[in-house]
C-alpha cells in the first residue's frame, strides 16, 4: 500500500479493493496536473498527498471533507459536463465510477475526459468486470460463502447502472490511443482481463 494511504482506506478495502487501489496508484504519474473524476470521500487525493483536482456530484460530501484535504481542489459537478477548459490536465482518473452511469451517459463522460486531457495526457480507469463480478456476488449471496473481502461486503448496488464487460470497455474507450486493459484479481496470478473481478484500463489522448 502507498505510504500516504490513510488507515481508513486500508480498513475499508479488502483484497480486491486493495489491489485495485494499488494498481491504479502505480499508473498515476508523479508530476503533472491531475483530475480525479468521481472523487467521493477523497481517498485517492489523500493518498497522492499533493495538489489534485477532484470533482463529484455529492456536494455535501465535498463540503465535509474540504477542510481535511488542504491540497485538494474540490469542485461540485457532473462527469457529463466537466467545468474545465479543453486540454488542461496531464492525467485524469476515473476510479470505480463509470459503472454508476447509464449506458448513454458513459460515452459522454469519456468524451468529456478526452476533452479536458492535454495531448499525450493519460487516462486511468478502473471498474468491475461484469461477468466475474456478478458471478462471485451470486455465489456469495446464494451459496452462503464469505470471501472476507471488502469488494463484496455490501449488497449489489442499485447505483451500478451499467457494469461493463471487457469488450464493452474497449469499445467505450476507442477515442483514446494505445488502450491497454488488464484484470484485477488477487486470487489468480494473472492479468488476463477476462478473468478479472475488476478491470484496469489505461489510454492516452
Amino acid at each position: 500500500m502507498l505510504k500516504h494511504e490513510t488507515e481508513h482506506t486500508k480498513r475499508s478495502q479488502g483484497k480486491c479493493r486493495g489491489l485495485q487501489f494499488q494498481l491504479v496508484s502505480e499508473e498515476i504519474p508523479k508530476i503533472g496536473r491531475i483530475l480525479d473524476v468521481g472523487c467521493g470521500g477523497g481517498h485517492r487525493i489523500i493518498s497522492l498527498n499533493r495538489v489534485v483536482y477532484g470533482i463529484d456530484m455529492d456536494v455535501k460530501t465535498l463540503t465535509k471533507i474540504k477542510n481535511t484535504i488542504p491540497f485538494g481542489i474540490l469542485v461540485g459537478g457532473t462527469a457529463l459536463n466537466l467545468p474545465f477548459k479543453d486540454d488542461c490536465f496531464d492525467t485524469v482518473i476515473l476510479e470505480e465510477t463509470i459503472e454508476h452511469l447509464h449506458r448513454e451517459d458513459q460515452k459522454k463522460c469519456v468524451e468529456e475526459i478526452h476533452r479536458v486531457l492535454k495531448r499525450g495526457g493519460k487516462f486511468v480507469c478502473s471498474t468491475p468486470n461484469r461477468p466475474i463480478y456478478r458471478l462471485l456476488r451470486w455465489i456469495e449471496k446464494y451459496k452462503n460463502l464469505d470471501f472476507e473481502d471488502g469488494f463484496f461486503k455490501y449488497p449489489l448496488r442499485r447505483s451500478h447502472f451499467a457494469e461493463l464487460r471487457v469488450n464493452e470497455l474497449k469499445n467505450l474507450l476507442d477515442i483514446f490511443r494505445n488502450v491497454k486493459i488488464k484484470g484485477i484479481n488477487p486470487y489468480l496470478n494473472t492479468e488476463n482481463p477476462y478473468l478479472g473481478i475488476g478491470l484496469l484500463a489505461v489510454g492516452y489522448k
